[in-house]
């Protein structure tokens, strides 16, 4: 996992909070060919000249009978497909083999694009380009805004966790944030062609605010235009980003994967966006909707998280919550053990209209604690492990706290 910490100048740009965290997490990222299919050879080999790769962050493209095929290697050194016969990958070395069943077909240059990186700084980067509107065309001409989509093999090294985040701003309002995105699938062979809104969750024109350039159902981190300190705690599964947008005003995302309540045949995604509010709110916002990423509650539910379910299926609506901040609204007394001490909650992802009900996973290194003598920005210490203290935005009750495991 990595860590870091620091402070931005400015919403977007260079100096902003977006092409600051990807300067931490992104690797180094390499691109070669593996050779040219004749429309004979299976076999083809060569040694990649950067090492050592990252696991499960190398990308072949084979093109046999027409189709085109995009393999990533598994973190165990192959890669798995019914089209390979045979394949191997050294990580250290960078030598790369692949022997396929058929032929790879004539003229097909085949690409190889591969990550360097220390885990949760070895995200791969799929679309960096300039915010765009719901017709693709530029949202804030001359601002240089931006969207990008990265993806990560998560811990197994077999995922594919691919998420994405947008720049927007209306400054008449001054509004200034991040939509967030998820992905069942990304459009490999056609780049050039993906709209950042591809495969995310019912969010077409409609959705769409024409005079913000909002996609206004997508969850939205609000920011400042002005310094930001900011934490991001990064691994091969998620990305967990805060920061405080003024004196004392926290804000919180989550992006990627969780860690799952199921076998991976039973729960092939458990993925998930989240962020503060949704919709067109500012920073300063004292709304009841506007609330750290542990809890979604009954204003805010409806597009502040994205999910899947166990059959990949989109979760945006009413029924998707978190526990157990949501049911400890009323609980005042539910605070230390007998002993006088801290509890850490674990924070799961839960359908409660559902029949039966459903929890689907679990946030991975993110915690409710009722907050006993403690502040935002305050290190903790339970079990060996340090742990940073955020509160809800503004919000100071006892119940208005999380904490989040520095690894």
């Amino acid at each position: 996992m990595a860590f870091f910490q620091g402070v931005v100048t400015t919403f977007s740009g260079a100096t902003g909070l977006l092409q600051t965290m990807l300067g931490h997490v992104l690797g180094a990222q390499h691109s070669d060919s593996l050779g040219i299919g004749d429309g004979v050879l299976k076999t083809f080999s060569k040694t990649l000249l950067n090492t050592p790769l990252s696991r499960g962050q190398c990308r072949v493209q084979l093109k046999i009978s027409s189709e085109i095929y995009d393999l990533w290697d598994n973190g165990e050194e192959i890669f798995e497909h019914e089209i390979i016969d045979t394949s191997s990958l050294n990580y250290a070395t960078g030598d790369i083999s692949i022997t396929t069943n058929e032929p790879v077909d004539s003229g097909w240059s085949i690409p190889v694009d591969y990550v360097l990186g220390d885990d949760g700084e070895d995200w791969f980067l799929h679309l960096d380009q300039t915010t765009k509107d719901n017709n693709n065309n530029e949202a804030y001409p001359g601002e240089n805004l931006k969207e990008v989509v990265i993806k990560n093999s998560g811990i197994s090294w077999k995922d594919k966790i691919i998420t994405g985040l947008r720049e927007w701003q209306f400054l008449e309002e001054t509004l200034y944030g991040l939509n967030y995105n998820m992905y069942k699938q990304y459009n490999y062979f056609e780049e050039s062609q993906n709209n950042w809104n591809i495969n995310s969750a019912s969010t077409g024109k409609s959705n769409y605010d024409n005079t913000r350039n909002n996609w206004i159902k997508h969850p939205n981190m609000p920011l400042n235009n002005d310094n930001m300190y900011y934490w991001i705690f990064s691994n091969k599964r998620r990305i967990i980003i805060i920061v405080r947008v003024a004196a004392s005003i926290y804000v919180s995302g989550y992006l990627g994967g969780c860690k799952a309540l199921a076998s991976p045949s039973n729960f092939p995604k458990p993925y998930c966006v989240i962020a503060p509010t949704h919709g067109n709110v500012s920073f300063a916002s004292t709304s009841n909707n506007f609330r750290f990423i542990i809890h979604l509650n009954s204003s805010q539910i409806y597009y502040s998280a994205m999910a899947f379910d166990e059959d990949s299926n989109f979760l945006y609506n009413k029924n998707l919550t978190l526990l157990p901040k949501y049911n400890f609204m009323d609980v005042g007394e539910l605070k230390k053990t007998k002993e006088n001490k801290l509890v850490l909650y674990p924070v799961y992802f839960y359908d409660y209209l559902a029949i039966p009900k459903k929890s689907y996973s679990v946030l991975d290194g993110v915690f409710f604690v009722p907050g006993i003598n403690l502040a935002s920005e305050d290190i903790i210490e339970i079990g060996g492990d340090d742990y940073l203290i955020i509160q809800n935005i503004f919000r100071t009750s006892y119940q208005d706290y999380m904490a989040i495991k520095m690894e």
